[in-house]
């Protein structure tokens, strides 16, 4: 299964990668940036600004499904512990139904010929 998601992912992220490199290699102009909370103006490139969007878009990504998986993994870990402690109180009631010996009194027993058999069907 960890293959099968690396190929899927080699085969999304890797074209993905080769357009944004391509992309900012052909847009080598100037823009110019103000950002809110700063006075001062940036000149960057275009295609520069453009990765380091999708670079923090990736991250941010990243981030998201880290912590949905953190989710999971507590999960996960709550139920092997169930699990474990559900394992062990059945070895432990097994355990205690193989070390009693069980006796029934000759007397309570019926023998063959005792038992009534149903009328035969055929």
């Amino acid at each position: 299964m960890r293959l099968l998601s690396f190929i899927a992912t080699a085969f999304i992220s890797l074209p993905l990668a080769f357009l944004a490199l391509s992309m900012a290699l052909s847009n080598r102009e100037i823009a110019v940036w103000h950002l809110w909370p700063v006075t001062r103006s940036f000149d960057w490139p275009l295609g520069v600004v453009a990765v380091v969007l999708l670079g923090i878009g990736f991250l941010a990504g990243a981030a998201f499904v880290a912590l949905f998986a953190q989710n999971l993994r507590y999960r996960l870990w709550q139920q092997e512990r169930r699990l474990a402690r559900l394992e062990a109180d059945l070895q432990a009631a097994e355990a205690k139904v193989l070390a009693t010996p069980v006796t029934v009194p000759d007397t309570q027993m019926a023998s063959a010929r005792d038992v009534a058999l149903p009328p035969s069907v055929f």
